[in-house]
């Protein structure tokens, strides 16, 4: 099931984009590991924490006493790609 997010984006997107940004989601999902997102954006697994740490893409650390375990929500992980689609496909 796409969320709302996804559809949104979708809707603003030409063709040729289109397939591009429907290959960086996950249908069906609700939660994604850190390493899921950093292979899909083909980035490492730390760029991913940064953008955690930098308040860029929101998440649940699962993790306790100092330890990071963090779990991105589909929702979020949308908004972040949304943010930065449109900057970089500007209206």
């Amino acid at each position: 099931m796409d969320s709302a997010c996804g559809a949104g984006i979708r809707a603003m997107l030409t063709d040729r984009e289109q397939v591009t940004f429907d290959g960086l989601l996950f249908p069906g999902r609700r939660v994604l590991y850190v390493g899921e997102v950093a292979e899909r954006l083909r980035v490492t697994i730390q760029h991913v924490i940064d953008l955690i740490d930098e308040g860029k893409l929101n998440a649940v650390n699962m993790g306790g006493a100092g330890r990071r375990h963090y779990r991105i929500p589909v929702e979020e992980y949308e908004r972040f790609l949304r943010s930065r689609w449109t900057a970089n496909f500007p209206q």
